[in-house]
């Protein structure tokens, strides 16, 4: 795969259309500030044929409300379906995922055809079971929570509420209700 580094234009660059992960504020401010103070110290990962950014959303917001006119871009001649897994793979551990949204991209990566169930589940490194909620499109109606067994990478987070329930990246354990 050829790998290309150039400063491209922010006017140019697209936001992602299947993006699948947010920032908590906090986390937003954090970056920022980071950004401010260091500059960007990675790359945005950009789409060769369609310059949409696969990786640095936030990164590209902060560069724009700045004012900033180009940025180092690693430019990736990717198809669609390797574009999707990308992002997956390059966020999955270090945003806050929207489960619909992952469930709609994986959905959309096994219509492709390119890859398998077990080459994503490897790919995302999920279990079977992980990957089937994934294809389900939901964990809260579908888990008994509390005695689910998950693995390093998806972590389940208390909510007042049963229709607000999340998965977040491994932090610790979550607090238990007593």
């Amino acid at each position: 795969m050829s790998m290309d580094i150039q400063n491209i234009a922010i006017a140019d660059l697209k936001p992602y259309q299947f993006s699948t992960t947010y920032l908590v504020r906090s986390d937003f401010r954090s970056l920022t500030d980071s950004v401010r103070r260091f500059g960007l110290l990675n790359p945005l990962i950009v789409r060769k044929d369609t310059m949409e950014v696969i990786d640095g959303k936030y990164r590209l917001s902060v560069l724009h409300t700045d004012g900033i006119e180009t940025a180092p871009c690693v430019v990736l001649d990717l198809d669609e379906a390797d574009a999707m897994v990308l992002h997956v793979q390059v966020n999955r551990y270090r945003s806050e995922v929207i489960t619909k949204d992952l469930s709609r991209l994986v959905k959309r990566i096994i219509r492709t055809q390119k890859y398998t169930q077990d080459e994503l589940m490897a790919l995302f490194s999920t279990t079977e079971d992980e990957f089937q909620v994934l294809l389900q499109g939901t964990v809260i109606r579908q888990r008994n929570i509390p005695e689910h067994k998950y693995s390093h990478a998806w972590v389940p987070v208390e909510s007042d509420s049963p229709e607000d329930f999340k998965i977040e990246r491994p932090t610790g354990k979550p607090e238990q209700k007593k």
